[in-house]
């Protein structure tokens, strides 16, 4: 932003800002219409722009230094012709206003000091917003859509879908969002200069990684409409691998809470316990598994961890499966069972376990099994119930939980140990979620 020097007695202002000014002047004098770029599209639009939004209130929220037009880096709008997601027929002919584009990219801070958390697509996701937000979520073909409320006439409509493929399904739902919301103008915000704009001002993320994408196949639109004083934002991802629509609608006098965008995409997080992908390896192995996925594997917080895995195959049991990429595995046999420990470091007491048991044992047996095996006291164990066992033991400082299955006419157990002097990584992790992937994602052969 350009400042004026001290004997300046004017402020020089963008065409585009004149034009506004001038249009709303007219308007207050003789209530003609503002000025229409193209007469009533379809809000459509409003999806590509939800997904800038959506990233940028991400930065704004997690202590970002200040936006253009309050710090010095450049933002470069281009319109690279690359191969992009289809969009409904209404958005196509939608170009790039690179003015207005630039004004948009940045949208300041937004405080929710005071929040509450929602769930959202059946308890499946979870949200944090402000105590004045209000929220209804209702069904619709292949998904759900919620839609939250503020306390200023904002409105957001976030949509997710269960099946991908349902390109006909979710094109539908982004048609009938943008029939109810005529606009005046409208802007594409291309992908890259989003993600160039977050790379260039260093934006902090507070996540890994965002849960959604921004790439070639993400909408990203921005309108308003200037009779009716409403600006929208309209974006269209993935969120842990599922299609999600989000369609903003803010008052045009208050861009202070177009940052809502950002915040509500930066705060959609897995509430499930089950690990979401996030990204997986191009390589894949001779029976087409990824030898390398990245996953959230807990959250806590309102913050989701992401951690890298990668495939373990078992030559002897015939089956693969996925343990944390640092991590190594390692094979024990002992008299009555033989088991594959995952630590990160062998010396340590924090592990699990998966084991075949040499012959079936009685829960009697198990009890000495444990205590013989990995030295835990009698008095530390509990019965959970005839295939469960927990146990905590104060003196040895160790606590855990040992799990029988029947597969194939065979029992197997997993076993988990959690060390409370632990100083490894490794114990930052909930152990009963990385062994129950592991279980989980067992493929025999």
């Amino acid at each position: 932003m350009n400042k004026q020097p001290p004997d300046q007695d004017y402020v020089e202002m963008s065409d585009r800002t004149y034009q506004k000014g001038f249009q709303a002047f007219k308007h207050g004098i003789d209530g003609a219409p503002a000025r229409k770029n193209k007469p009533y599209l379809l809000a459509g639009l409003a999806l590509a722009g939800a997904a800038i939004v959506a990233m940028l209130l991400f930065v704004s929220v997690t202590g970002a230094p200040n936006p253009i037009g309050q710090a010095d880096q450049l933002i470069i709008i281009g319109d690279e012709n690359e191969d992009e997601a289809e969009v409904p027929a209404s958005l196509e002919d939608v170009e790039i206003d690179t003015e207005w584009a630039l004004e948009l990219i940045p949208r300041g801070t937004y405080d929710y000091s005071v929040t509450k958390t929602e769930s959202l697509h059946h308890g499946e996701f979870t949200v944090s917003l402000s105590t004045d937000w209000n929220i209804r979520e209702e069904n619709i073909k292949d998904g759900t859509k919620t839609t939250f409320t503020g306390p200023n006439s904002e409105e957001l409509s976030v949509v997710i879908f269960d099946h991908l493929s349902s390109k006909d399904t979710v094109m539908q739902e982004a048609e009938n969002l943008l029939s109810e919301h005529p606009y005046t103008s409208a802007t594409r915000l291309p992908y890259e200069n989003l993600v160039k704009y977050i790379v260039n001002t260093e934006i902090g993320q507070r996540h890994d990684r965002l849960g959604f994408t921004i790439d070639q196949h993400s909408w990203f639109y921005s309108f308003e409409n200037q009779e009716t004083d409403r600006f929208y934002d309209l974006f269209a991802s993935e969120l842990f691998g599922k299609k999600i629509l989000l369609f903003a609608d803010y008052p045009l006098d208050q861009p202070e809470t177009w940052a809502q965008t950002y915040h509500f995409m930066s705060k959609i997080i897995p509430k499930a316990y089950q690990p979401y992908v996030l990204e997986v390896s191009e390589e894949v192995s001779k029976d087409g598994r990824p030898l390398e996925k990245e996953m959230v594997t807990t959250v806590q917080l309102d913050e989701y961890v992401s951690e890298a895995f990668k495939l373990y195959q078992n030559e002897e049991l015939r089956f693969s499966t996925y343990i944390p990429k640092e991590s190594e595995i390692n094979e024990f046999v002992h008299k009555d069972f033989t088991e594959w420990r995952v630590s990160l470091d062998t010396t340590d007491k924090q592990f699990y376990s998966f084991g075949l048991l040499h012959s079936k044992l009685e829960l009697n047996q198990v009890e000495d099994f444990l205590i013989d095996t990995y030295g835990i006291t009698f008095d530390a164990i509990e019965k959970a119930n005839d295939e469960t066992i927990t146990f905590d033991d104060p003196i040895n400082k160790i606590s855990g939980v040992l799990k029988l299955y029947s597969i194939h006419n065979k029992t197997y157990f997993m076993y988990e140990q959690i060390d409370s002097t632990s100083t490894q990584q490794f114990g930052e992790w909930p152990s009963a979620q990385l062994a129950r992937y592991f279980f989980n994602e067992i493929q025999w052969q």
